[in-house]
Order: C-alpha cells, then sequence, then structure tokens
C-alpha cells in the first residue's frame, strides 16, 4: 500500500517536470510554430523599410508579415543576421531555416541616357512656349559639361527643373530628380539651345547716334546658340532706331545697341508749351538732353535764361513736368 502511494508521488512529478520543459520551449512557449521559413542568400530592397516576407523565399501573408529592420542608403549593403531576425519575430511563431546571415543591397543602376531625353524632352517644349512668336525651323538642347553618370533606382522618376533668366549661348540648367521610393538627387548641366532665327545683321560699320535705315541691315539666320546677347528679329525694332554704340560690320545686331531716335535732340529748340485753363503761352527754349515722348529733359528757357525739367510732349514740344516717372 505505502509502495503505491509512493510510485503515484514520483510520477506526478516527473509528468510535471515534463510539462515545464515542455512550456520552456522556444518554438511552443506561446504555441506550436505554425511556419517554417527559408532565409534567401541576398536581397535587393527598394523600400526605405526591410519585412520579414522580403528576406525569405516563402510567400507570407500581410497580418503575418513583421518589420526587420530599416533600410540601408541607397547604393549600400547592410548584413543582417539570423539571430537578429529572431529577435523580431513572435517567439515560436516562425521556424527559421537558411544561412546565418543575408546581404541586404539597396542598388543604384546608370541611367544617364534616359536622364538627360527627358531632360531635353522637356525643356524644348518650355522653351518652345517662349518662343512662340518667333518662326524658327526646330529647337535643339545640346548638354555639355552634363553628369557622367545619374545613378538612379529602377521604375520610373520624375524631373523637376529651373531655366535661367537668358537662353543664349552657353547656359546651365538647374534640376532634381526624384523617385516614389524617396529617392531624391539635385544635379546641374550646361547646354546651349540651337534655335535657328532670322536675325539683323549690319552691313556696315554704324557709328555712335546714327539713324539706322533699312538699307544699313541684311537678315540673316542665326543660331541662337551662339549669341551672347538678344537679336533683333523684327525691322521695327531696328530701321528708324538710333546706335546707342558703335556696331561693327557684319555683325548681329543686339537689342541694346539701339534705342528709339528721340523726337527732341539736344542742342534743338524747342517751344515750351504752358497751359492754364483756356490760356496758352509759348515761349522758346534749347533742350539741353535727348528725349522721347514722356521723358524728362533738361530745357534752358531762352526768355529768361532759367534751366529746369520739362516733359516731352510731341516733336520738339515740351511742357512744365507734372508727375510720373522718367525714363
Amino acid at each position: 500500500m505505502l509502495w503505491c502511494r509512493v510510485r503515484e508521488t514520483f510520477t506526478v512529478i516527473a509528468v510535471s517536470l515534463v510539462v515545464i520543459t515542455v512550456a520552456d520551449s522556444p518554438l511552443l512557449a506561446e504555441g506550436k510554430a505554425s511556419l517554417t521559413l527559408t532565409l534567401k542568400d541576398k536581397v535587393c530592397i527598394y523600400r526605405p523599410t526591410i519585412m520579414l516576407s522580403d528576406l525569405v523565399k516563402e510567400r507570407i501573408d500581410k497580418d503575418q508579415d513583421r518589420l526587420i529592420v530599416s533600410s540601408p542608403t541607397w547604393g549600400s549593403k547592410k548584413v543582417i543576421t539570423r539571430n537578429f531576425i529572431l529577435t523580431r519575430i513572435p517567439r515560436g511563431k516562425f521556424l527559421i531555416n537558411g544561412p546565418e546571415k543575408i546581404v541586404v543591397e539597396r542598388p543604384l543602376i546608370d541611367r544617364t541616357d534616359e536622364v538627360l531625353n527627358k531632360l531635353g524632352r522637356i525643356i524644348r517644349e518650355e522653351v518652345a512656349n517662349l518662343f512662340a512668336d518667333i518662326a524658327y525651323d526646330s529647337i535643339t538642347v545640346e548638354f555639355e559639361r552634363a553628369p557622367e553618370e545619374v545613378q538612379l533606382p529602377p521604375g520610373s522618376f520624375d524631373l523637376s527643373y529651373r531655366l535661367p533668366g537668358k537662353l543664349l549661348g552657353y547656359t546651365v540648367v538647374n534640376f532634381e530628380v526624384s523617385t516614389s521610393a524617396g529617392f531624391r538627387r539635385h544635379l546641374a548641366a550646361g547646354c546651349r539651345f540651337h534655335i535657328p532665327v532670322v536675325c539683323a545683321v549690319s552691313k556696315r560699320k554704324i557709328v555712335k547716334g546714327e539713324r539706322i535705315s533699312e538699307s544699313d541691315i541684311v537678315w540673316k539666320k542665326i543660331d541662337l546658340a551662339n549669341c551672347t546677347e538678344h537679336p533683333i528679329i523684327n525691322d521695327k525694332d531696328v530701321i528708324d532706331m538710333r546706335a546707342r554704340r558703335f556696331i561693327p560690320e557684319g555683325v548681329v545686331i543686339p537689342r541694346s545697341a539701339v534705342e528709339r531716335y528721340p523726337i527732341v535732340l539736344k542742342g534743338s529748340e524747342v517751344s515750351i508749351d504752358i497751359s492754364k485753363g483756356t490760356l496758352r503761352v509759348s515761349a522758346r527754349g534749347r533742350s539741353l538732353e535727348d528725349g522721347n515722348l514722356g521723358d524728362r529733359v533738361l530745357v534752358k528757357n531762352l526768355v529768361n535764361n532759367k534751366i529746369e525739367k520739362y516733359q516731352v510732349v510731341g516733336p520738339g514740344r515740351v511742357s512744365p513736368y507734372r508727375g510720373g516717372n522718367r525714363k
């Protein structure tokens, strides 16, 4: 009888030890492992974070997936150990097999040609709108000193850019490349805009202050990429204008080299028109400056010899200035 009770006591103790051992098992502490996973040897990632589903060969349901760690920086690698992965998943939920370490890479590929071709295409479209009022044959964007290598993630990318204020000669375009994966890079490229347009070219030497006539110019097709200043492309902008500086023979005449021929010339006699109500009088004066309609010029009154500012109101006519801005 005593022996039976002793045997029952030892049996209970043995069963209790087995239960404690099983409870401490890493696979069954929170229930039996429901899924066996095999790690990959190498992984390429394009997201900012690395999930468990990225590292294993098997497919995992979305509700079972787990965040492991942040991704490496673009163009670099990161080594993740199997032990580290086990610390990031629920204990006993998965059985992990495979290599002890995984190399995770966030790669970039050379996409220079794609970027420059797309940049050239969208710039051509905008430049065409800017020159919509000018007759030209074509617009070609030639890149100089462009980035030798533009590395981007695979997939689509967006381009934003800023055109410089001057589109003549050599210029620099700043642009940014970005992707939906969070990649962003600022770049710059030197370029020339080849736009053949018909421009005014001098047929002879034109001295400063000389009036330009139709016989003084010839119209030639010039590439704007070879110009350093905005050329004259309309006859109304050059014929009967006055040269502001010396213009050599056979050069493209820029807009800055001409100005409207003044209707009041320096040293010429002018009529000073004064009106008050219905009373109107005039006096003789001499202009000390050139001026066009609306300009303020110094005029010497030949009656009282006073020098004052007057406003040009017509050819050879000025009146007392009554406010406004000078040219």
